[in-house]
């Protein structure tokens, strides 16, 4: 009897702790949807206010708009600067540390910075008080990557990009339109000349070229001698079969062929004399090559120098629909706080 009626408390409780979490979730559920409700209602309140603004002062809204588009687009030729451009081949320094690199110099673009700015390009300081903006960025992400319709290809070669990328657009703008395309050129070419990463990287890229024009140089070298030794050969090894002395078939007789006609020997060395040119000429042109690459070896090679500093300005359009914009909101601050004004007199008890 005692047992059961333990059995019944347990029971009871077990029941009671149920009730409990059900009433629990249920008043969770009940507040969620009372949160939700009331950002949805304030949410509708606002555009409600919104429209009320815009249907009251409507007639002050339009004549701002108008206003604002005819001074903005009667202000189309003002807040000008100037920009220049270049494209370089980046061989040494890749993807984004050249980025990086550059956003060091844009970094420098500041009243405290451009006396180190000036130092780093070795410009005047004159020159490096006007330079206010330094931005570069890879082709890949400028052309490719929005010419690409895979999404994951265009992705995964954009992250390559950011490792091996070595082509790069330099856009240097200044406030001033005296300063030259030769000062930023000059000044480009001795950052980059005194780079110590770049320095490092390209001279050891030189030790290699050198290296292989040697081992080119010494392979060629030995294929002369060995083809003038074969040459030789050849041509002692006919004299003796032709005096008799020396059977075509006796195993010390040189013959690349199964021909066995009397000029087999004489076609043979004809074959490895051009073999030994075709190779030589190889061998050239590897010199030549690396040759070249010595002598057209820079830190940064410049594709297109830097071109004259060009006015860039917002357009016409861009300048009326800003000043449109600006009449818009203008008016509408305007009739924020009014209404806060009329509401907070109220609340005071103050009078008009």
């Amino acid at each position: 009897m005692e047992e059961n009626k333990n059995n019944l408390k347990r029971q009871t409780t077990t029941n009671s702790d149920e009730i409990d979490l059900i009433e629990l979730f249920s008043m969770i559920g009940d507040k969620i949807n009372s949160l939700v409700n009331g950002f949805g209602k304030l949410l509708l309140n606002f555009i409600l206010y919104f429209y009320n603004i815009v249907n009251k002062w409507k007639i002050l809204i339009g004549l701002a708009i108008v206003i604002g588009g005819i001074l903005g687009y009667m202000s189309k030729n003002t807040s000008k600067f100037y920009s220049s451009k270049a494209t370089v081949n980046s061989r040494f320094l890749k993807g984004v540390d050249f980025i990086t690199e550059i956003s060091e110099l844009n970094a420098l673009c500041t009243d405290e910075g451009r006396p180190m700015l000036a130092k780093a390009l070795n410009i005047p300081i004159e020159n490096a008080e006007f330079l206010s903006e330094i931005t570069a960025k890879g082709y890949f992400h400028l052309y490719k990557y929005g010419a690409i319709e895979d999404t994951h290809i265009a992705d995964s070669m954009l992250i390559d990009s950011y490792d091996n990328e070595t082509r790069f657009e330099i856009v240097v703008s200044s406030d001033d339109a005296n300063i030259t395309k030769q000062v930023i050129q000059q000044g480009f070419e001795y950052y980059f000349n005194n780079n110590v990463y770049i320095k490092k990287n390209l001279e050891v890229y030189k030790q290699n070229l050198l290296i292989k024009s040697e081992t080119i140089t010494l392979e060629k070298k030995e294929l002369q001698e060995y083809n003038q030794a074969y040459k030789k050969i050849l041509d002692s090894q006919g004299e003796l079969i032709q005096k008799g002395k020396m059977q075509r078939n006796s195993p010390s007789v040189l013959v690349m062929s199964n021909d066995q006609q009397q000029d087999s020997y004489i076609r043979q060395s004809g074959e490895l004399a051009f073999e030994a040119m075709q190779k030589s000429r190889e061998a050239d042109d590897s010199i030549a090559e690396i040759t070249r690459k010595l002598s057209l070896l820079q830190p940064v090679e410049f594709v297109n120098r830097f071109s004259e500093f060009y006015t860039v300005s917002l357009s016409a359009k861009g300048k009326t629909a800003l000043g449109m914009l600006i009449g818009f909101i203008c008016i509408i601050a305007f009739a924020i706080l009014t209404d806060i004004n009329t509401y907070l007199k109220s609340k005071a008890n103050l009078k008009n």
